[in-house]
């Protein structure tokens, strides 16, 4: 079997880690992969060198005007002959067309299929569609019929830190706080530094995220944050507040160790690799009550909902999480670890070609 990858991402996000932990999952069955990405993506630095690599800077190129597709900007046929070739963005779907092999395409989001008419069209060249959530399958209109849902996951060896059971438990005294994510508005970071000044605790905090320096809008939201943690380190004087924010990190299953509570602060997240991430390391989390991370955690008592985009709502649900931190066991991640299993996702996406398409 020869799979084709094609995405248009250059940082490093949870799609994009997810994806070079399903591509590894393929060569270890002995699948010939292939990736087409812009040139200098973030993705490269994860992959092994027998993934053939093709940097194509067509695809930083816009895909569509409204719901049109601009067919003239097309993508020459690559010299082998794929048996299938996986999308993970809406933008370069159109650029395959002259491409033989099944297509497949993966929606991260409902803004993928926000225009009816851009849903229409786009059936006319991938006929066959994977979700990463039922959240996402329930908001992407006219294709909800036909796709199917193949939930994202964590895998070796990127993660295999992760499935270690931690062996620490919480300090009293001080309560160490991570947020893993991008700094982006919807992400929300700034709703978290407002929310730990009104928690009674000595409190460490890490904020770790891409900032893409080409959405000036993205830059300016980091600069908010930075400005915010400053203000509130200067200002409460009763309990000791620390944030560290940072853009990289090399190994993010470090943190999840390091973490007691992991919180996802996001107006909406389509999936949420951090909620599942956390849960894998057996990191108590706390999350919003719009999108796919509640369906995640589920009924268990791994964590904490808030109402989305309310501080007095998020501080709460902090404070109750850190109440009974200690009450919290490695039984009550176990549920996880099958669940958002890479072979899990792989065996969906392999059936998914063979039989669905």
């Amino acid at each position: 079997m020869k799979v084709l990858f094609v995405t248009e991402q250059t940082i490093l996000g949870g799609g994009e880690i997810n994806l070079a932990n399903v591509i590894h999952e393929y060569l270890i069955r002995g699948i010939d992969v292939y990736i087409s990405a812009p040139k200098d993506a973030k993705i490269f630095s994860l992959l092994p060198s027998n993934v053939t690599i093709i940097e194509e800077p067509k695809l930083l190129q816009r895909g569509w005007f409204s719901f049109f597709p601009l067919f003239w900007r097309q993508i020459k046929p690559y010299p082998e002959q794929f048996d299938y070739i996986h999308f993970y963005s809406s933008n370069v779907i159109t650029k395959f067309l002259l491409f033989k092999g099944k297509k497949i395409w993966t929606i991260h989001g409902y803004w993928e299929c926000r225009s009816f008419l851009k849903g229409l069209v786009s059936r006319l060249f991938v006929k066959n569609v994977t979700c990463v959530s039922l959240d996402v399958k329930n908001t992407v209109g006219f294709w909800k019929d036909k796709a199917n849902v193949v939930e994202l996951s964590v895998g070796s060896p990127l993660f295999d830190k992760l499935i270690r059971l931690k062996q620490s438990k919480p300090n009293d005294s001080c309560i160490k706080i991570l947020c893993l994510g991008r700094f982006q508005k919807i992400k929300r970071q700034d709703l978290l530094i407002s929310a730990l000044s009104a928690l009674p605790f000595n409190i460490e905090c890490k904020m770790v995220g891409a900032v893409n320096n080409k959405h000036p809008e993205d830059k300016n939201y980091y600069q908010k944050c930075l400005l915010l943690a400053e203000k509130l380190m200067s200002t409460d004087s009763n309990w000791g507040k620390n944030i560290d924010i940072s853009t990289h990190v090399l190994d993010p299953s470090t943190l999840f160790l390091w973490a007691d509570i992991c919180v996802i602060p996001s107006d909406y997240e389509s999936f949420s690799m951090v909620t599942v991430e956390s849960l894998l390391s057996s990191t108590p989390i706390v999350i919003t009550d719009a999108g796919a991370p509640k369906f995640i955690l589920g009924d268990g008592v791994a964590g904490e909902v808030f109402q989305q985009g309310d501080v007095v709502s998020l501080s709460n649900a902090i404070l109750m999480l850190i109440n009974r931190l200690h009450t919290i066991t490695a039984e009550h991640f176990e549920r996880y670890k099958t669940k958002y299993c890479i072979v899990r996702q792989v065996d969906e996406y392999i059936d998914f070609y063979i039989n669905k398409t």
